[in-house]
């Protein structure tokens, strides 16, 4: 990661603190980017009825991940900088959406309820500028023009809702997802519906929820014909699963379906060669070694927990979700600490767990910090995590703190 020099005694310049915190989030982004890949994913985002029910939706806080420029316009005085890394995206509040009914008796409508990740700059203030005529004096706005000027470069999951055409019931369809958005939920209401329930709210059939460890460790399931390629002298279960709902079964490498008496005492049956099968075949965990393993089992994956916060004040802190070790292993954590007016005092992170070691806090200067830490965990145990912000002199800072676990060797 790319880390500014600023020296005793130099003249501060505005592209010292902007490349900091840019450079700090270009390295945050590759680092999402290898544990996501490059697909958008989003977390949270719960689609529930009103309470009391009305004719609106409310969606509950959540983030997104998407991959996008690091600035497609001017930030501060830095210019647009076109590379694409992975950028979070949050919504911290309830969000309320209309869904009313159609006006035709016997017609329905589906709402699609989609998100993208956009920047959005806020938190305007009429900022003081340097008076070369009098010093002592400073301007109110550039030129002494008394304008506000936006602080804060917001990463942002915009939610809306669109609607499909009305229809008689049964015949609707739902919307298509607008170029740069996934599809979250679908709601149908019905003419001469007054609220919107539960039933009349379901996942959109591709919607990206990421489901963390529970979602890495789902069985392999292949929906076209596969190849599977075994070595020469393999020793070992060449394949197990199901087959359109059929039992546990093995195959082996001529592609024929086998049963407990071609196999030795051990369980273990030797094979070579090529295996053609038609899905779809789902490949549960492996329990021994030389087995076929799920997809999850190979990456041993965990979500990695992220949270931000961007605020104008003298503190700043930020807790992450709950971070579950999958087997022994440790989490590595990640803090990042910007100061909008270069006086940070003072910066850490805890863990509600026992036992986080700092390993890495290097000293960038008053405008930005940033540090390393690790946690030993032991399988089933869970930890979040808190970064903590304070600056000398009020105004606008961030706050950003990232876990993710690596188990054990041989885990």
């Amino acid at each position: 990661m790319d880390r500014p020099i600023i020296y005793t005694g130099e003249i501060p310049r505005s592209t010292d603190v902007l490349n900091g915190w840019q450079q700090a989030m270009i390295g945050l982004g590759h680092f999402v980017k290898l544990v996501l890949g490059t697909s958008t994913w989003v977390e949270g985002l719960a689609c529930t009825p009103q309470n009391p029910a009305s004719m609106s939706v409310n969606v509950g806080p959540g983030q997104i991940y998407a991959l996008d420029q690091v600035d497609a316009s001017g930030y501060g005085s830095l210019a647009p900088n076109t590379l694409e890394i992975m950028k979070q995206g949050l919504v911290t509040g309830i969000t309320a959406l209309a869904c009313p009914a159609p006006s035709t008796a016997g017609d329905s409508i589906n709402y699609l309820i989609e998100a993208e990740y956009i920047d959005q700059d806020s938190a305007p203030l009429v900022l003081p500028y340097y008076n070369t005529d009098d010093p002592a004096q400073a301007l109110s706005g550039p030129g002494n023009n008394s304008a506000p000027q936006n602080t804060i470069r917001q990463g942002v999951c915009n939610l809306v809702v669109k609607a499909g055409a009305a229809a008689a019931t049964g015949s609707q369809t739902t919307p298509p997802v607008d170029s740069g958005y996934v599809g979250l939920w679908v709601v149908t209401v019905a003419a001469g519906a007054t609220t919107i329930t539960a039933p009349d709210i379901a996942l959109y059939p591709s919607a990206p929820f990421w489901s963390g460890a529970a979602g890495l460790n789902q069985p392999n399931v292949f929906t076209d014909t596969q190849t599977i390629d075994l070595p020469a002298g393999f020793s070992g279960k060449a394949l197990v699963g199901q087959l359109a709902g059929s039992n546990t079964f093995y195959v082996d490498q001529a592609g024929n379906f086998l049963t407990v008496g071609d196999f030795t005492s051990d369980g273990n049956l030797s094979v070579a060669g090529s295996s053609t099968l038609t899905g779809p075949v789902t490949v549960p965990n492996a329990t021994a070694s030389n087995q076929a393993v799920a997809l999850g089992q190979v990456l041993n994956g965990v979500a990695p927990v992220a949270a931000n916060n961007n605020l104008i004040g003298t503190t700043a802190a930020v807790t992450t979700g709950t971070l579950t070790a999958p087997c022994d292993g440790y989490a590595l954590v990640i803090g990042s600490f910007s100061s909008g007016t270069g006086s940070v005092s003072g910066t850490g992170i805890t863990a509600s767990l026992a036992g986080l070691v700092e390993v890495v806090s290097p000293n960038y200067g008053n405008a930005f910090n940033q540090s390393v830490w690790y946690l030993p965990m032991t399988k089933g145990q869970s930890s979040t995590f808190t970064a903590t912000l304070s600056q000398a002199t009020s105004g606008s800072c961030t706050v950003s703190v990232v876990a993710t676990f690596q188990p054990n060797p041989g885990t």
